[in-house]
């Protein structure tokens, strides 16, 4: 007996924190979704059994109760695959469920039990087990209580820990629970002031301050209210003891003190939203005596420092001084008004930095200067000497980029929240005002529209735009209220329109702003005319970038002239730091891009030194390389890592695509591009838009009609209009690839086309046709030592034989192209002969094989994102469930299927689904829409000409004839039948998904 069977790994799970589950030291396999550990979860906090439909409503309290509890078997077939050797602890008590928890580890249980014991040293193990809130990032409406319960429990074994440890006079114990207290409950004030006074009687007067000030923040963040008089007089207790003893130990500074200062810029407007932001400000200025705000212009930089300074003007002793170095010019100076800011005369024979030193080396305040981007090193050389000298000064300092001096802690203010809804869904957000005004771009946009136009509100008919107007202006605050200001005379739809023009639309800010602050261009000029020529250089030419780049892709395509490539990094991380290009992070890489603003000024600007034309060039050189590069890794077994690649540049690869099509100088380079791209396209569920490329690139002026690159376009042109089922399309593209192949003596193009025709053929049920290109194909590849394409027509053959009824010989072909595509590390082509083995084992009666095959295959398709694939597998499971009874399975598998093929508007596809639709709903005596979504299909297979293989007669038939019988004969049967065939593919479909239940 092995090993594993004489110890069996325990199931292992984690409540508190971010939820984990294992068996054994390893992490449970990673379930269908979030739904399934939540499931785990409640059948492990329910000891005894509980009806199915609590589950069901509990985890889907919004779907109707049949809708709910399909998706419960889904998630309960997917638990019991996850769980292994330990799924037998699932059980199945009539119509309950319930999880036996006999020798599994559980945290949750082990601090349930030790609170409920009591004793000083259960609660030191409840307190370890308690490493964060229940069920962290869960935010189903069920746990709230639970985590309640939890919370509250662990607050009263701290508490009563904490008493205890004061009364045998541990204050280092004492105080390491009272802090655990008061971060999960920071409301809690009592016990806020029991740390303050602990803190304080230890000698940490400066600790007990900040817990007050992180509190009096938190009050007003969240609750906009004040600390309880007694916690305010406590502080002031503890800052004044504070201050006397300094002043004992320094009767000089006594003389030297100043009377508190507050001056403060005062705003003309509230500020919207930022209270997230408003918070990090003051945390990290909590940490650190020197905080910088970087940001694009307008961002809000200002005003959240502005904010900032008022929320913590009572917190230093000496006040808060704001200054805006904006206006000013002469870098010599800043200290010079700095120190009148201060009302300071400056000393005789001192400098005006000495006689700041001297002022503020004492005080305890707050200094705040905004704007210092123009004058970096003036302000770095003030900000230096100030906090070496002064130990009470904080400053918190505004710019486009960071000083760079020692201490200085950067924290870059990010642009206003925006929906990230899609195109697609413009129209369907009318009942979603509220949820819109969640985001703190389009309540901006509201407010100040409403400034110019009383009665402009957010209504069911404008939603989309305000939100589509917010999303492209990157949630920058000043250009929102410059578009807003704009509804005086434009309608929004209007304001939308003309967002290509913005630097001419958004212009007219308020009078009494800034010059820069009135107009967007002035604003982005701001920035630009502090750059060197360099810099300025190479912010034009990455503008040719869309979506991002790399330093290798800059470095390739940017250089030349004023830019060397050796001073790429150095000029992108300069540009990065003054706000004007956003670098990400994707481990182990970093990518950089513009938001849209800054892209289309640096655009406007590419001609300012350079020819546009000769950088789009090098765009396009580059990644017509780039695909040609990638091309041939993505049928091997890197062939994920290589689409993954191919997505991230999606946007330069279409931007690469239309600056060809467009471009009198590369008439070739769009065919190229299609001919390297089609494959990508077809497996990550592009193919509508691959079409469109192709078709654009093949119908250009000069399309190079005898060339190796319209041959290869044609080709993928095919392909993706034959797997849309647009069958005769697809076989003229073919023929005039093949023409052209012939033509050129392109052996291996001759056996793709060939292949290709084949693959038509058998789609339209010419089986002989099909078998005879097929072989004709397999003998060129053969030669060519092309082992892709070897496995490519064996599979196809073997579909051949299994549409015609001869299941023995289409498994051997199958087994054949499987072997060849694990032997090339084929993921893609793995997943395909597994799926198809998998519908032989379904035709053979052998489910159980079937559904392995399938689920198999179609965790393979997921992680290459083969939306077709996954489509065709999910069919295959529908069916094998419904021949399983689990209807609820069946019918989430065909739900996800029939959503695919709408997405990818693969239309054979769509009609096998509707056809395992109609024969699960007539499985469950929905007759009438069982003859719907059959007589649907029926039509739609004329339609694309692709008839039912042979071997579905019987059992189609066998179907059909049943139903007719239980719908009392012709005369009903014919008219549903009629009704159905009338229908249209998008109204099938929407049938399809209204799931019903008896």
């Amino acid at each position: 007996m092995a090993k594993a069977d004489i110890h069996p790994k325990v199931l292992k799970l984690r409540f508190f924190g971010a939820w984990k589950a294992y068996l054994g030291e390893e992490p449970l396999a990673p379930l269908r979704s979030r739904k399934g550990d939540w499931l785990l979860a409640l059948l492990a906090m329910r000891s005894d059994a509980v009806s199915r439909s609590w589950f069901a409503g509990t985890l889907w309290p919004e779907s109707e109760e049949s809708r709910a509890l399909l998706y419960l078997r889904r998630e309960l077939m997917y638990l019991r695959k996850a769980l292994g050797h330990e799924s037998d602890r699932l059980l199945s008590v009539g119509r309950a469920l319930q999880l036996d928890l006999a020798g599994v580890d559980c945290d949750l249980l082990a601090f349930d039990a030790a609170i409920a014991r009591g004793d000083e040293a259960s609660l030191e193990v409840a307190v370890s087990l308690y490493t964060g809130s229940l069920l962290e990032g869960c935010d189903e409406e069920w746990v709230t209580a639970e985590r309640t319960s939890r919370a509250q429990a662990y607050l009263s074994a701290l508490e009563r820990l904490a008493e205890s440890a004061l009364v045998r006079g541990d204050s280092s114990a004492a105080i390491r629970r009272l802090r655990a207290v008061v971060a999960l409950d920071p409301l809690h004030e009592s016990t806020q002031r029991t740390l303050m006074n602990t803190l304080a009687d230890t000698g940490d007067s400066a600790a007990a301050i900040q817990v007050y000030r992180d509190l009096r923040l938190y009050l007003r963040r969240e609750l906009n209210t004040e600390t309880d008089p007694e916690t305010t007089a406590l502080f002031r207790r503890i800052r004044n003891r504070v201050h006397r003893s300094k002043q004992t130990a320094s009767p000089a500074s006594q003389t030297s003190c100043e009377p508190r200062l507050t001056r403060i810029p005062l705003p003309l407007s509230p500020l919207i939203g930022r209270h997230q932001e408003l918070w990090e400000v003051r945390r990290r200025l909590g940490g650190s005596r020197l905080l910088t705000l970087t940001g694009t212009g307008g961002v809000g930089k200002t005003r959240l420092a502005i904010e900032v300074a008022e929320e913590l003007k009572d917190d230093f002793a000496g006040g808060v001084c704001f200054v805006e170095l904006a206006a000013l010019s002469d870098v010599a100076l800043v200290p010079q008004v700095v120190m009148n800011a201060f009302g300071l005369q400056q000393t005789p024979r001192r400098t005006a930095l000495e006689t700041l030193m001297d002022r503020l080396q004492s005080s305890e305040l707050l200094l705040v200067l905004d704007n210092c981007e123009h004058l970096i090193q003036a302000c770095a050389e003030l900000v230096g000497p100030l906090l070496k000298s002064c130990a009470n000064l904080h400053l918190l300092t505004t710019s486009r980029e960071p000083l760079g001096i020692t201490g200085e802690s950067v924290w870059r203010v990010p642009s206003l929240s925006v929906p990230e809804w899609d195109e697609n869904n413009r129209g369907k957000h009318k009942e979603l005002i509220g949820e819109a005004l969640e985001y703190d771009a389009i309540t901006l946009f509201v407010e100040r529209a409403q400034q110019v136009r009383a009665d402009f509100s957010l209504k069911g008919d404008n939603v989309d735009v305000v939100s589509r107007v917010c999303r492209q202006l990157d949630g920058i605050p000043l250009a929102i209220e410059l578009a807003a200001a704009r509804v005086r005379s434009l309608s929004v739809e209007d304001i939308d329109s003309k967002l290509d023009q913005r630097f001419s639309l958004l212009i007219g800010g308020s009078r009494t702003a800034l010059p820069r602050q009135q107009t967007l261009r002035a604003l982005i000029d701001w920035s630009y005319y502090l750059l060197n020529e360099p810099e300025k250089a190479l912010l034009g030419r990455l503008s040719v970038f869309a979506g991002g780049w790399t330093l290798e892709e800059a470095e390739q395509v940017c250089a030349g002239g004023s830019v060397a490539q050796s001073e790429i990094l150095d000029l992108l991380t300069s540009l990065t730091d003054k706000s004007l290009v956003v670098a990400e992070i994707f481990s182990p890489s970093v990518r950089y891009r513009f938001l849209e603003t800054i892209r289309q000024y640096a655009s406007d600007h590419l001609s300012d030194s350079d020819d546009p034309e000769t950088w789009r060039e090098r765009h396009l050189a580059y990644f017509l390389a780039y695909a040609e590069q990638v091309e041939p890794y993505l049928s091997g077994a890197e062939q994920q890592r290589w689409m993954e690649r191919l997505d991230s540049d999606h946007d330069n690869l279409r931007a690469a695509l239309g600056w060809s099509l467009e471009s009198v100088h590369e008439p070739e380079s769009g065919l190229r591009l299609c001919s390297m791209l089609w494959w990508f396209w077809r497996v990550r569920g592009h193919e509508t838009e691959g079409r469109q490329w192709c078709e654009r690139a093949l119908g250009g002026t000069d399309a190079q009609h005898g060339s190796k690159a319209r041959a290869d376009a044609l080709h993928g042109a095919a392909v993706l209009t034959r797997v849309q089922g647009d069958y005769a399309a697809a076989r003229a593209l073919f023929e005039e690839s093949l023409a052209i192949r012939r033509k050129i003596g392109d052996r291996k193009g001759i056996a793709y086309s060939v292949q290709g025709q084949g693959f038509v053929t058998s789609d339209q049920g010419d089986y002989a046709t099909s078998r005879a290109l097929l072989e004709e194909s397999l003998p060129i590849h053969r030669e060519i030592g092309d082992q892709w394409g070897v496995a490519v027509v064996l599979n196809r053959l073997g579909l051949v034989a299994h549409e015609q009824g001869d299941y023995s010989a289409a498994h051997a072909l199958y087994e054949e192209s499987l072997s060849i595509r694990r032997e090339i590390g084929d993921q893609w082509g793995i997943a395909n002969s597994l799926s198809a083995l998998g519908v032989v084992a379904y035709d053979q009666s052998n489910y159980s094989a079937a559904r392995a095959l399938c689920e198999e295959s179609v965790s393979i398709q997921r992680e290459l994102g083969d939306q077709r694939g996954i489509a065709l597998s999910l069919l295959n499971l529908g069916n094998v469930a419904c021949k399983e009874n689990d209807f609820a399975d069946a019918r989430a598998a065909l739900l996800e299927g029939i959503l695919l093929t709408r997405n990818t508007h693969d239309r054979k596809c769509t009609v096998e689904v509707l056809e395992a639709w109609g024969s699960l709903a007539a499985t469950e005596a929905q007759w009438v829409r069982a003859t719907l979504l059959l007589g649907a299909a029926e039509a739609l297979r004329e339609v694309i000409g692709s008839p039912l293989p042979p071997n579905e007669h019987p059992r189609y038939d066998a179907l059909v004839a049943a139903i007719r019988v239980s719908l009392g004969g012709d005369t009903a049967f014919n008219s549903a039948w009629a009704e159905g065939r009338a229908m249209t593919m998008e109204q099938a479909v929407e049938l399809a998904m209204q799931v019903t239940t008896d």
